[in-house]
């Protein structure tokens, strides 16, 4: 006869011995490892899904909730009302890609917890062909004896078979503040769980002595198991989450707060209202971060000493120490495009182009670490992306995609030019940013 994993009517700490064995069709000597095997595929591991997981697909769209997403698809549906496909398309398919990188990453990041989780999961000894054999407690099945001794989770709802000395905490289930000593024995069939004495359940703690105990019930069928729908809810946000979450709003703040002045000055000068909302937006999306290649990095030892949390008042001070860095020398590139280079429309957005997005890209390796940033080793996979996309912006002009775009080619000069202007901004913000750390970081 199969064996069950005592679901009847009757508790199993109700039934006579005898019946609970023949049920179960186990014995006091434990299970072979062949049988256990069978049992495991029959009834499933030992778990209680503590958390529901979305779908991968819910999971993928909610990262569209970020406010710096919702900023840029805004920025691209404005673009396409007003025809312009070219910016619908970019922007779309930048935001695509961040989305489905930052997905990735999550769900990598999740499987390796989830491999670490299993890699220290609690072990269980049991009676497994005779002789004594730790195994995980997932692999537990209805049949195994398991021996629990002081310190021991019991890994399942079971009965006790010999005991001495065996007292365990079971406040979890019953409420009971005090120890219960748990012995074998007969109990009335009107015994109910709390009065159990020959019982013992899933996420209770054995206090002292030691026991053998035939495992009943696995899993879902667990008294535990049984509540565990009515205790799941969904998982509270991280504290790394809930940084995210805050500094999308901060830059979200700040971006319309900044878009709002553009519109308000070009008002005042009696600007088209359609060019200056153009204009506008366009700002709005240079200044989210979200282009930023930033797939993975190395942390700094020091920083990992001790757990880190997200200080937003930190990071808005850091953004406004290093911030105005990056528009002094946005202003002196457009200085130097129409005072040197007399530059007209064309080569003075080519110009900008390359210049922001050398000095927007390179100077995660200045501010990505509180050390001498040749002290300091990025991971290879953020050096290569970094350079990649410094060089596709100074190489762009030279193309025919660059020509689509508006650009035209750059005279030599203004590579020189550039080198140097990004030399010292480079400079400049670490000698900010050594500052800001001196001044701020005691705070």
């Amino acid at each position: 006869m199969p064996p069950s994993a005592v679901t009847t009517e009757t508790p199993f700490w109700q039934l006579p011995l005898s019946v609970l064995l023949e049920q179960l069709v186990a014995s006091p000597d434990g299970l072979s490892g062949e049988e256990a095997a069978l049992r495991l595929t029959r009834f499933g591991p030992n778990l209680i899904h503590a958390e529901r997981k979305r779908a991968l697909l819910l999971q993928f769209l909610a990262k569209f909730r970020n406010p710096l997403v919702i900023l840029l698809l805004a920025a691209s549906a404005i673009s396409a009302f007003t025809g312009d496909a070219t910016s619908f398309f970019i922007i779309g398919a930048i935001v695509l890609m961040s989305v489905t990188l930052d997905f990735v990453q999550e769900y990598r990041a999740g499987q390796a917890a989830e491999r670490l989780r299993q890699s220290v999961a609690v072990r269980v000894r049991v009676l497994r062909d005779g002789k004594q054999s730790d195994i995980p407690m997932a692999e537990l099945v209805p049949g195994d004896v398991a021996l629990l001794s002081a310190g021991d989770l019991v890994p399942g709802d079971g009965r006790v078979l010999v005991a001495k000395d065996f007292f365990v905490n079971q406040a979890l289930l019953t409420g009971e503040p005090y120890p219960v000593e748990k012995s074998p024995g007969e109990l009335s069939e009107t015994a109910d769980m709390a009065a159990a004495g020959n019982g013992v359940f899933w996420g209770t703690s054995v206090i002292s002595g030691t026991a053998s105990v035939l495992i009943c019930r696995t899993g879902q069928n667990t008294a535990l198991g049984e509540i565990a729908d009515s205790l799941v809810a969904t998982a509270p946000p991280t504290s790394f989450e809930l940084g995210t979450h805050r500094f999308g709003f901060l830059i979200m703040r700040m971006t319309v707060l900044l878009v709002l002045f553009v519109l308000l000055v070009n008002a005042f000068f009696h600007r088209p209202w359609l060019e200056s909302f153009l204009f506008a937006m366009a700002l709005a999306v240079g200044l989210t971060p979200e282009l930023l290649p930033i797939p993975l990095d190395r942390v700094d030892d020091d920083y990992l000493s001790h757990p880190r949390h997200w200080d937003m008042r930190f990071i808005r001070n850091f953004m406004l120490v290093i911030g105005p860095v990056s528009s002094v020398f946005d202003f002196l590139t457009f200085y130097i495009m129409l005072a040197v280079f007399h530059a007209g429309e064309a080569l003075f957005h080519t110009g900008w182009f390359i210049e922001s997005m050398a000095t927007q890209v390179l100077v995660i390796f200045i501010i990505r670490t509180r050390k001498n940033p040749f002290k300091s080793r990025p991971n290879p996979w953020l050096i290569a992306c970094s350079l990649s996309v410094v060089a596709v912006a100074v190489f762009l002009p030279f193309t025919s995609a660059g020509g689509y775009l508006g650009f035209v080619t750059p005279p030599v000069f203004f590579f020189l030019i550039l080198a140097t202007m990004l030399i010292a901004y480079l400079l400049a913000v670490e000698g900010m940013k050594r500052w800001f750390f001196r001044r701020f970081a005691a705070e």
